[in-house]
């Protein structure tokens, strides 16, 4: 059973950061994720998976990059196409190759819009750009990943009233620190926020920082084994905002 997982997560925040040598300033555009066309997040970590149809644990360490393939804007509005997101990392197995899925950025909420097949997805993208209204309102729930502004205990996406903070997206934590990544300036000071989305039969915890992205992904199945735990260690960017 995937429940949090079926159709994908993502979680990424844009502001005025410093990364490499020099401060940089988020595009114009208010995004919550930095979608240029051509950024790139390099994780590292460990994977563990039961086999589909066996009981043998795949278990090994893992390399993943996550990339902006391809980006359009206008005044309020912004959609990308983006390969090998991490929540495809859950139940992964030998062979799997990055799939694709979009993002729309609208109204100060980031939409997940899954469309696996790369030529589909930049159809997809085009097509939420024309109407993102219309692409908005027919997410799910668990879709609408990430809403702004973020704050401690923010709830959305769910059953926002339940007292343990459950079945929702909920902001658990936020601290300030200094992340060492490659490609991101060491001494700058980075607001962390850990985001999770909880259920009886599993759990998943992502940090982020906003600016950067995903630092942490975290991902655990409380029956059948399958754990996911990655850290950012590079983030790549080829345009100067």
């Amino acid at each position: 059973m995937r429940p949090i997982l079926k159709s994908g997560f993502s979680f990424l925040a844009a502001g005025i950061v410093g990364i490499g040598s020099e401060s940089l300033a988020a595009p114009p555009f208010s995004s919550p994720i930095p979608l240029e066309k051509g950024n790139c997040w390099n994780y590292e970590g460990k994977i563990e998976t039961t086999l589909a149809g066996s009981a043998t644990v795949y278990s090994t360490n893992i390399a993943w990059d996550m990339v902006i393939v391809d980006s359009m804007q206008s005044t309020n509005v912004q959609a990308a196409v983006v390969r090998g997101f991490l929540d495809e990392l859950p139940w992964y197995e030998p062979g799997c190759v990055p799939g694709f899925c979009v993002l729309l950025n609208f109204s100060n909420r980031v939409y997940r819009l899954n469309e696996p097949d790369a030529d589909r997805a930049a159809a997809l993208m085009r097509a939420a750009m024309a109407q993102p209204g219309k692409f908005s309102a027919q997410t799910l729930d668990s879709d609408e990943r990430f809403v702004l502004p973020l704050a401690r205990d923010k709830r959305w996406g769910g059953d926002v009233e339940r007292k343990d903070g459950w079945y929702c997206w909920h902001v658990e934590q936020e601290q300030t620190a200094k992340l060492q990544i490659k490609g991101v300036t060491e001494h700058h000071p980075f607001t962390v926020f850990s985001i999770a989305y909880r259920t009886n039969p599993d759990h998943l915890i992502v940090d982020i920082a906003p600016g950067l992205g995903i630092t942490r992904f975290v991902y655990a199945h409380h029956g059948t084994v399958a754990t996911v735990q990655v850290r950012l260690v590079s983030f790549e960017y080829p345009h100067s905002f």
